[in-house]
Formats: structure tokens, sequence, C-alpha cells
């Protein structure tokens, strides 16, 4: 048996602005803040991927770090991540949060936050 009352109602993400598509060409990244939340926004051949702007856990930007492909390398420690994946590349046990992306009308937007789905 299946106790319903229990259970959670269905969420959604919501997405806000990051930046405009035209500005991130690929090979490219930004750095945003949506709602209080340091982002980077990467191009990868085409693909828009985005993660928490944080070497792993400390509050260093990753925004000067290097881009070749997928791979992130940070300035600050040589730490080298897969932007889409957020795993890290060099044996680390580290890892990025990676943030849900929706290109939508010429904008980039990334997941900020969640709300109840309507109706429920």
């Amino acid at each position: 048996m299946l106790q319903v009352g229990g259970l959670r109602s269905a969420r959604r993400p919501v997405y806000r602005r990051a930046c405009a598509s035209v500005d991130l060409n690929p090979g490219h990244m930004t750095a945003v803040e949506v709602e209080g939340q340091p982002i980077l926004v990467v191009n990868v051949e085409g693909q828009v991927y985005a993660v928490i702007n944080r070497c792993g856990d400390t509050p260093l930007p990753l925004q000067f770090g290097t881009l070749d492909g997928a791979e992130l390398r940070c300035s600050w420690h040589g730490c080298r991540y897969d932007v889409r994946s957020g795993k890290r590349l060099d044996g680390g046990a580290e890892h990025l949060t990676v943030v849900p992306v929706a290109v939508q009308d010429d904008e980039i937007r990334v997941a900020a936050g969640v709300e109840p789905e309507a109706g429920r």
C-alpha cells in the first residue's frame, strides 16, 4: 500500500534570465548573478550549460579559468571539470553544481528555484 497523505506536491523549476543568447558564442563563458546565486554560463559547441560559479566547495569563482571544449580549468587551483556533468576530471572528489538551462526567445534562462505545479 502507498500512503497518499505523505506525498509532496509536484514542483517545477522556475527559470530566470541569465543573458542574451547572442552574447555567448561557442567556446565562451560568462559570469552572471541570478537571484543572488553566482552562475557561470558556458557555450560548448553550440550547447549551453550552466554551473554554480565556484570551484568545488570554495568561494573562488571559475570565470577566470580557461575553457577547452567541455573542460573548464580553474585559474586558482588548476582543477579540471566537465561543465556538462560537473564531474571533476583530474581525480578530485569535488564537483560542480550543474544548473538546468533553457534557451527561449533569444534568452538563456537558468533554473533559480522551484514552485508548486499549477492545479495541485
